[in-house]
């Protein structure tokens, strides 16, 4: 079942409004469920639910290497020490609509279908965009989203794509994951060798496996982008070359990613599999959709009121990197 609540309805004590009431919340079910089959939070973000105020997540920095030995020798302790962490505190998500009683003493079917249809698109809508702006915002420390600031730093401080991620046991010079290269099949090929790279904090490669490309919607770079991991042979000659990057990508295409006025076509690629197990980006669901409707004694309207209440952010930058990035000073090829 979809994750909506629906608190007692003191409307369903007002002949008029109840015959409405529970097939306006079949409305609200169904459309939630064919919301949440659609939505690529669950692919963006690791989802969790929480219990609590707000959640902290405290890596750690994995363990030292094994040590051949001589015979009969002791074997080396080692230990791993804490990492970089990071807290999440959960945010306030409001909204409600109104059915007039004219409106549902005269049967105007249109409106009372429409109206509980727009509210709860409008509710996955506002998450789905909120978690977009968030990943696609995360060159900078923070996003603005309906006159909030969300913080979209990792655990280490720094933006999700950023030139210099610092080691916590200092024993690895910074990294990088924001690069400036537009799109092409060989710095496609380049982004994921870069991240294939990536090391622990203990210097250590991670041997990351890029999986997803994602885009925003953008007519030209979709269409490289097909072209790219879609083609057996190499796009970008006619010598009829293996296309290394043909089967190895997941696409996922971003309408919701504003790239007006940007000088570059940004591309971010993900390791979906790494994300889960180094919990990259998160999701905290604290309180699902709750819906409380009431009869209002002043204007005698149907009032549904809506109230959520999550957090979202970034732990881990390793599975992540940006492309194609506006002002940035590091090219894949160097």
């Amino acid at each position: 079942m979809a994750g909506v609540i629906f608190s007692e309805s003191s409307g369903l004590n007002d002949p008029l409004y109840g015959k409405y009431i529970h097939p306006i919340n079949k409305l609200i079910r169904d459309g939630a469920a064919y919301n949440e089959q659609r939505s690529l939070l669950p692919v963006l973000f690791n989802i969790e639910s929480s219990e609590h105020y707000g959640e902290s997540v405290q890596s750690t920095t994995g363990m030292g290497s094994f040590k051949p030995k001589a015979e009969g020798g002791a074997a080396p302790i080692t230990d791993m020490q804490s990492g970089y962490g990071k807290s999440f505190t959960h945010k306030e998500f409001v909204n409600s609509f109104f059915i007039t009683r004219p409106m549902a003493m005269d049967c105007n079917v249109i409106n009372l279908k429409q109206r509980p249809r727009e509210f709860v698109n409008s509710y996955y809508e506002t998450r789905e965009i909120f978690g977009i702006n968030l990943l696609t915002g995360a060159k900078a420390s923070t996003v603005t989203f309906e006159g909030e600031t969300f913080d979209t730093t990792c655990a280490d401080g720094q933006p999700l794509f950023a030139a210099s991620h610092p080691s916590k046991t200092g024993n690895t010079s910074s990294q990088c994951n924001i690069f400036s290269d537009a799109f092409s099949n060989t710095n496609l090929a380049l982004a994921a060798a870069a991240m294939q790279n990536v090391k622990n904090d203990n210097g250590n490669v991670r041997a990351v496996t890029p999986d997803t490309i994602i885009i925003p919607n953008d007519g030209a770079l979709k269409m490289a982008v097909i072209a790219s991991i879609n083609a057996k042979q190499d796009p970008e000659t006619a010598n009829n070359g293996y296309n290394i990057n043909f089967g190895l990508w997941n696409l996922i295409i971003l309408p919701q990613w504003d790239i007006t006025g940007l000088s570059t076509k940004p591309w971010i690629i993900m390791s979906g599999e790494y994300n889960k197990s180094a919990i990259g980006s998160v999701w905290y669901d604290r309180e699902m959709l709750n819906i409380i409707s009431e009869v209002d004694t002043d204007t005698r309207n149907l009032k549904y009121n809506g109230y959520a209440r999550w957090s979202a952010g970034f732990v881990n930058w390793r599975p992540f990197m940006l492309c194609g990035a506006d002002g940035a000073a590091n090219s894949l090829a160097s």
